[in-house]
């Protein structure tokens, strides 16, 4: 069970991460290209480290919780990307 929730909560993280990314820049539609998938996936990635590093520790609902907050955190991520100031 846990293997498939890992597998669910990252998916969702690369999909809300490119929504959240397309929605900074002012699109109405989502083109997923190279350069969107590699920041969701770096998002994805930092989630699931804290994913594992609590896991046993705390409930279903509670690392569903978690991983939202990390998913809008990378909000502010996107917005100092699209400002200019991330190289």
């Amino acid at each position: 069970m846990c293997y498939t929730f890992q597998k669910l909560q990252t998916a969702l993280c690369l999909q809300n991460d490119a929504v959240l990314q397309m929605w900074v820049k002012g699109h109405k539609k989502i083109w997923l290209d190279l350069p969107l998938m590699i920041d969701s996936a770096f998002c994805a990635g930092a989630a699931m480290i804290t994913f594992g590093a609590i896991l046993g520790k705390v409930s279903p609902t509670q690392l569903t919780y978690l991983l939202v907050l990390e998913v809008c955190a990378s909000l502010l991520y996107a917005v100092h990307k699209q400002k200019g100031h991330c190289i």
